[in-house]
């Protein structure tokens, strides 16, 4: 099954987090995707992290090796930035990008942001990591 992640998942996923568990159990068995976006999401999110001191400088270099090694395929913006913004009065426009790489590739969207996850007319599934 197809399955697209976003940065907040991922972020569970890599990270010693309370949801690592349903992150990982969400992504086995599935052909990983991502629009591009997600190496600077993540990244951003990771030095942000440590800067706060909310995780470690090795924890976020750990996060960068498991971003640049984890098994997804990723989807060049150019190919979704016409649909993401088409669904700007949904969902914020980073959002966007996953929604409409989901809807590209018909498949699910992994994500821990609950807010995403009440989005209305999504037209796709949305597994929420709880």
């Amino acid at each position: 099954m197809r399955r697209v992640i976003d940065s907040s998942a991922l972020i569970d996923a890599i990270l010693p987090t309370t949801r690592q568990d349903r992150a990982l159990a969400a992504m086995a068995d599935a052909e990983l995707w991502s629009p591009a976006i997600v190496d600077l999401e993540v990244a951003s999110a990771l030095w942000r992290l440590a800067r706060t001191g909310q995780i470690s400088a090795a924890e976020a270099d750990s996060g960068v090796d498991a971003l640049q090694t984890a098994p997804i395929r990723r989807v060049d913006d150019t190919a979704v930035v016409g649909e993401a913004w088409r669904l700007r009065e949904s969902v914020r426009v980073s959002d966007a990008f996953y929604v409409a790489c989901a809807r590209l590739l018909n498949a699910d969207l992994i994500t821990s942001d609950a807010r995403l996850s009440r989005a209305h007319d999504l037209r796709i599934t949305v597994v929420l990591l709880r």
